[in-house]
C-alpha cells in the first residue's frame, strides 16, 4: 500500500504546480492583452485628435476654406461697388440697356465743368450721338442748368459749376432712339449732423440781407468847447 500512497502524493504535488503555472500564466496573459489594448485606444485616441485637426485645418486654412472665404469676399465687393462703378476716364459710369454714359466734374484751367463721354455696348460714341442737358440742385434747393458743347471724344459744359460741390445732378440724355436720365450725387466736403448736435452748437439758416451795424466805443477823456473856435 506505501507504493501507491508514494504515487498519489506525487501526482498532487504536480497537479499543484500545473495549477500554479496556469495561474501565473493567465495572469501575464493578461497583463500583456491589457497592455496591448490601451496602446490601441491611445493610438485611435491620438489618431482621431490628428483627423480632426486635419479637418479643422482644411475647412479654416486649407485651400477649400480659403475659397469659401475669397468666393465670399467677391460676392460682398460686387454688391458693395457695382453701384459706383468708374469709367474709363474716372468718372461716374451709369448703364441702362446698351446705352452708357460716363460723368465727370473736371477742373480743366481751374473751372470746374461737367464732362460727359456717350458709350453705345461700352464702345465710345461720338459726341453729337445724343443731346444732354443737366441740372444741378443744391442743399438749399438752388437749381442751376447746364448746357453741353462738344470739346473733343467729350461733352463739356458750357456753365462753370462753383463750389461748394455738394448737390445732386440729375443728367437727361436724348438720343434718336429714347431718352435716358441718369442722378447721382456729389458730397464733396458734406458733413451731416444729427439734430442734437445742431442744437447743441446753436446752428442756425438764414437768408442774408442788408442791416445796419452798431458799435459803442469807451474811450477815456474829458469833452471841452473848443476854444479857438468860441468867445
Amino acid at each position: 500500500m506505501k507504493p501507491e500512497t508514494n504515487k498519489l502524493n506525487v501526482s498532487k504535488k504536480q497537479w499543484f504546480a500545473i495549477a500554479v503555472i496556469a495561474a501565473v500564466g493567465i495572469g501575464l496573459g493578461s497583463a500583456i492583452l491589457g497592455g496591448k489594448t490601451d496602446k490601441s485606444a491611445e493610438g485611435e485616441g491620438h489618431g482621431s485628435h490628428v483627423e480632426a485637426k486635419a479637418h479643422s485645418d482644411g475647412e479654416h486654412h486649407g485651400k477649400t476654406g480659403a475659397d469659401s472665404h475669397e468666393d465670399d469676399k467677391g460676392h460682398a465687393d460686387g454688391e458693395h461697388h457695382e453701384e459706383s462703378s468708374k469709367g474709363p476716364h474716372g468718372g461716374k459710369l451709369f448703364k441702362e440697356g446698351d446705352f452708357g454714359l460716363e460723368a465727370l466734374l473736371a477742373e480743366d484751367g481751374g473751372e470746374p465743368r461737367l464732362r460727359i463721354w456717350l458709350y453705345e455696348k461700352e464702345k465710345a460714341l461720338a459726341s453729337s450721338a445724343a443731346k444732354v442737358s443737366a441740372t444741378v440742385t443744391r442743399l438749399t434747393g438752388e437749381k442751376q442748368a447746364l448746357n453741353f458743347t462738344p470739346d473733343k471724344d467729350s461733352l463739356l459744359s458750357r456753365e462753370i459749376v462753383p463750389e461748394p460741390h455738394a448737390f445732386e445732378i440729375s443728367i437727361v440724355a436724348q438720343t434718336a432712339n429714347a431718352p435716358f436720365t441718369f442722378s447721382f450725387s456729389q458730397e464733396e466736403g458734406k458733413v451731416e449732423l444729427s439734430d442734437a448736435q445742431i442744437k447743441a452748437a446753436s446752428i442756425g439758416i438764414d437768408t442774408a440781407g442788408a442791416a445796419s451795424i452798431k458799435s459803442a466805443l469807451q474811450l477815456p477823456g474829458e469833452i471841452r468847447l473848443n476854444e479857438d473856435r468860441t468867445s
